[in-house]
């Protein structure tokens, strides 16, 4: 866990980004030797990651909230991944709630209902959740078509609708609304019953293709909910409701670490990454997440049920 808590601080930086002027750098750079710009050429053979962020970020400052937004559910899901960003050393993270916080665009979009009034904020989450779950669920209908006419053809990324139907509901409890997340999950809950009886109504070899595809369509990860549960719990002013929450986490012996996310904007690289980037201070530039993960815990690391149990039980704490 420490190890991924450490690729999300490259924040944002790790997006595979496609601009619609892949050639032009926006901020070449000045030689101070030659006097001159550089050409994109030198700037990228210096500093290829350097080249990569600065172009990611000139695309998104094109973008308002709803074509963000529209980018992330429609785009191909190697948005979400840049090994030749990590020099090959490592890979990208493989757990949904880093890979979410890893996306530059999403932040741009977390970042965004952050500074709304707070009046605007719920129904912004409201609409962005209810956009993501409607791509997402629209996804398994068609993947479900597809088992009988191969013939049907989606460009839709099913990681991509997952990880915004994970963005809304991170938004949501990061402000601290549990009647909100409480509705989400519940939706979630419906989505997944209609869908596992779709599926056993399906002739065998149908329903064990779509069997295997179920971990891709029914948000969240075990670890995902129990992270957004604890999150909302540590927003509520009444801390009787997170200590509750934070005597659960450390009954169930689950491990803790500190994540910082720095703004969508940020210039920031894996290489670079630490406590403070440059000299940002982190009570003005980062936001800092604790995550708790399941590693130490051989029971509850191996057994999906254990897990579930604990999530219900954090459920019944958090949710109204």
């Amino acid at each position: 866990m420490k190890r991924i808590a450490g690729l999300v601080v490259l924040a944002i930086g790790l997006v595979a980004a496609r601009p619609s002027h892949a050639d032009e750098p926006t901020n070449p750079g000045i030689d101070p030797l030659l006097n001159r710009s550089k050409y994109p050429d030198e700037v990228e053979a210096e500093d290829p990651r350097r080249f990569r962020i600065d172009r990611m970020i000139a695309e998104l400052l094109k973008e308002d909230f709803d074509r963000s937004v529209d980018q992330l559910l429609m785009a191909s899901d190697m948005q979400f991944q840049d090994p030749g960003f990590l020099d090959g050393s490592a890979g990208a993270p493989t757990i949904d709630l880093e890979l979410m916080l890893s996306n530059r665009r999403a932040i741009k979009i977390l970042n965004h209902i952050q500074g709304l009034p707070e009046r605007d904020k719920a129904r912004t989450c409201e609409a962005l959740f209810a956009r993501a779950f409607q791509i997402h669920t629209n996804l398994f209908s068609t993947w479900v078509a597809i088992q009988s006419d191969p013939k049907i053809k989606t460009k839709s990324s099913v990681e991509s609708s997952r990880l915004t139907v994970l963005l809304a509901m991170f938004a949501t409890a990061d402000r601290g609304d549990r009647a909100l997340l409480g509705k989400q999950f519940e939706q979630l809950d419906r989505f997944a019953e209609e869908a596992n009886r779709t599926i056993a109504a399906q002739p065998p070899q149908t329903k064990a293709d779509l069997s295997r595809y179920i971990p891709f369509f029914f948000p969240q990860q075990n670890r995902s909910q129990l992270n957004l549960l604890q999150l909302a719990a540590d927003r509520e002013t009444n801390r009787r409701l997170s200590e509750q929450v934070e005597h659960e986490l450390q009954q169930a012996n689950m491990a803790k670490s500190e994540v910082p996310i720095v703004p969508w904007d940020a210039r920031t690289t894996y290489f670079e990454a630490g406590p403070i980037v440059g000299n940002m201070q982190p009570d003005k530039h980062m936001t800092i997440y604790k995550f708790y993960d399941w590693t130490g815990n051989a029971k509850m690391d191996s057994e999906a049920p254990a897990q579930a149990a604990l999530v219900k039980k954090l459920r019944g704490i958090v949710l109204p």
